[in-house]
């Protein structure tokens, strides 16, 4: 889809209800694109700031996080126990009604892909697969809904980073892809250059999208030489960059043992929106020494003229140590509004005895708000006691959240 010469007229997704056993019901609504014509300061020792003032007259809305305090329950759980294509951890996540999108790692032998899988939320059944190939690790997805389909943003553009157990492995990709929904399953991959949109921070890398639909507000989170960045742009203004075709800045690994090629560096061109010809509404810098460093990204969501960073870790799947889960606020101006542990994950008992995990492994994993509900992802693993013991479930844990 041009977004140049063409004027589109996206739908608004009307609220659908979830029916889950084990969780509350609720409605969601995210208004969707508009047609489009063609055409520092640092608080509370974030380590982080922003160089440029937000100038948009947009809604803003902060949200009391104490709710994150609470132990776990089960009508906090909108679902846990399923998977998605193979046995890799999840890594980002988008909910539509009773169905969700979600991103791994593929399977041994394939790692240089991304399965993006469209499956009911509570269900193993009814799945729909695409796979994305050199796109990299897929660590945060949007969801935009069109009304000619469904649309993934995810980055895109990886090169081979790491060589582990025969497997090569893709991240620090250096766009971000708009890529419309179709199944592929394992024998048609979509290539990088397959993708008719990919949005473009020259010098940046690891570059990751978050919309916030109802401000009309795109924020790309992403790494430099040394320090981490937030950056946040007006969406229409991005929507209305035209394409053009650059030489990316850094150079892009590919090929290997489980390819069909032998390893190869080189530069690679691509046709791009490229952002430097707009200015963002605000930078945020994360330097290495700040409250959340410069990367640990688990996800990340922008909402309402709030940025929610998501990190944590699973433990050792031994239930010896507690896993760790943390919900940071910034504003456009860098300064850190709260920093929250997620203290349902840090009881291992609780989490036995909902029928999460035995072990105590909840890796964060994706983080959405819907509708003033906050949903947090994660890789839940269990103690090897049957044959899908080594599968990393999905979980996810929901959050009504008050107004402050």
């Amino acid at each position: 889809m041009e977004f140049e010469h063409a004027k589109m007229r996206f739908k608004y997704i009307i609220p659908l209800l979830l029916s889950v056993a084990v969780a509350c019901t609720e409605d969601r609504d995210m208004p969707a694109l508009k047609p489009v014509d063609s055409g520092s300061e640092s608080g509370g020792g974030s380590g982080s700031g922003s160089e440029i003032e937000p100038t948009a007259e947009k809604e803003v809305i902060d949200y009391d996080l104490s709710v994150l305090d609470k132990p776990l329950t089960r009508d906090m759980i909108l679902t846990s126990g399923t998977w998605l294509q193979n046995k890799s951890v999840m890594q980002s996540f988008a909910l539509k009604g009773s169905y969700m999108y979600a991103d791994q790692v593929a399977a041994s032998g394939t790692t240089r892909r991304l399965n993006v899988t469209y499956k009911p939320i509570t269900s193993n059944s009814g799945k729909s697969l695409m796979q994305l190939e050199y796109y990299g690790h897929g660590s945060n997805i949007v969801l935009e809904e069109a009304s000619d389909g469904d649309y993934i943003w995810i980055g895109s553009y990886g090169t081979q980073t790491k060589v582990e157990n025969g497997n090569e492995y893709y991240t620090n990709n250096q766009t971000v892809a708009r890529v419309k929904f179709r199944e592929t399953g394992k024998t048609s991959p979509i290539l990088p250059q397959d993708c008719e949109d990919h949005f473009y921070i020259p010098g940046m890398r690891n570059i990751h999208p978050s919309i916030d639909w109802a401000n009309r507000q795109i924020a790309f989170w992403c790494v430099g030489e040394t320090n981490g960045y937030f950056y946040v742009y007006d969406l229409d203004e991005v929507l209305s960059v035209p394409k053009s075709i650059v030489t990316l800045a850094y150079s892009i690994t590919r090929g290997g043992t489980n390819e069909a090629f032998p390893k190869e560096t080189k530069t690679y061109n691509a046709v791009v929106h490229n952002l430097s010809a707009i200015s963002p509404i605000a930078r945020l810098t994360l330097a290495p020494t700040g409250v959340v460093g410069n990367g640990n990204n688990q996800g990340f969501e922008l909402h309402a003229g709030r940025i929610y960073h998501y990190s944590g870790s699973g433990n050792n799947n031994d239930r010896v140590t507690p896993s760790t889960s943390m919900v940071t606020v910034f504003d456009f101006q860098g300064k850190t509004l709260a920093r929250k542990q997620v203290m349902a994950v840090y009881d291992m008992d609780a989490l036995e005895e909902c029928g999460i995990t035995d072990s105590g492994f909840m890796e964060s994993e994706g983080i959405k708000i819907y509708d003033g509900t906050l949903y947090l992802g994660f890789a839940t693993k269990k103690l090897e006691t049957d044959g899908n013991a080594s599968y990393r479930y999905v979980t996810i844990l929901k959050y009504p959240l008050t107004k402050i």
